[in-house]
């Protein structure tokens, strides 16, 4: 009699536990706000005193370039593979509206894969909160959007690209970049 209390008890628990359920998983989370946007490409208009060169013109820079100046590029990825962010900062602290452009300045380098670090900072300079937004595709002089989720503290936003992933500078392989680059 023990015996079919102890099973019972059991068969109840994992019954309860699956809820109904045909298989047993983990529910789904749905955290809202926060979900990132990509917007498709935007055409940019690049002036002819602006450091992008048109498509077409390339330095030689391929596969086979001279490992200093890709070392050079990836070293300072923030000049090559401009970030800059666009936002609305509320009086009361708070970010809204806020966008990250990532624009790609090589008229060579196709980037696959971009990881660009958001850091959003309170007024007084304390840091609230660091962020990690992933594009990919990034073609010679074109640009990316990434939407940010609103906040509620924060005054200003601060953007580095710091992993890149391009078959011209980096065989393909997704690696550090900027300040965290370390050359092979």
């Amino acid at each position: 009699m023990k015996y079919v209390a102890l099973i019972f008890t059991i068969v109840s628990f994992i019954l309860a536990s699956c809820r109904n359920k045909d298989k047993k998983e983990d529910p789904p989370v749905t955290v809202t706000d926060t979900a990132v946007t990509v917007m498709p490409d935007v055409p940019v208009e690049i002036k002819k005193d602006s450091p992008v060169v048109k498509t077409g013109q390339t330095r030689g820079l391929d596969t086979n370039s001279s490992g200093s100046e890709k070392n050079e590029i990836l070293a300072n990825i923030d000049k090559h593979l401009v970030s800059a962010s666009q936002y609305t900062a509320s009086p009361s602290g708070g970010i809204t509206n806020g966008t990250v452009s990532i624009t790609n300045t090589l008229p060579d380098a196709t980037f696959q894969k971009v990881m660009v670090e958001v850091k959003i900072r309170k007024e007084n300079g304390d840091e609230f909160k660091t962020d990690y937004y992933t594009v990919v595709n990034i073609e010679p002089g074109g640009v990316k959007v990434v939407k940010l989720p609103n906040t509620s503290q924060g005054a200003t936003i601060i953007t580095h690209i710091i992993k890149v992933k391009s078959t011209e500078l980096t065989k393909g392989e997704f690696i550090l970049s900027g300040i965290h680059f370390v050359p092979n």
